[in-house]
């Protein structure tokens, strides 16, 4: 969705069941999507640790790869601000 590796998700509660519609764009857009995404709140110097050596050339491969990249940055970063509400406090 935000870098066009998802389409939409489904999530089915009584199952606890989490699905993930790939998107249709292609793996080397959504490559560029996600540097460009990230570049806006980590540092190149940091780019490194997120992204996967290889670029993905099939999509659905691409859409979960690129899309745990992103989570695992989101999941980063939020500890990062529940950390750093702590020591402030």
């Amino acid at each position: 969705m935000i870098i066009g590796a998802i389409e939409d998700y489904l999530k089915d509660y009584a199952r606890k069941e989490f699905s993930v519609i790939p998107g249709s764009m292609d793996p080397k857009r959504i490559s560029t999507s996600l540097r460009e995404y990230l570049s806006k709140y980590i540092l190149p110097s940091e780019m490194g640790k997120y992204l996967p050596d290889q670029n993905c050339a099939v999509n659905d491969l691409a859409a979960f790869v690129y899309g745990s990249v992103l989570i695992d940055s989101f999941t980063k970063r939020l500890r990062n601000v529940d950390e750093n509400q702590w020591t402030n406090s």
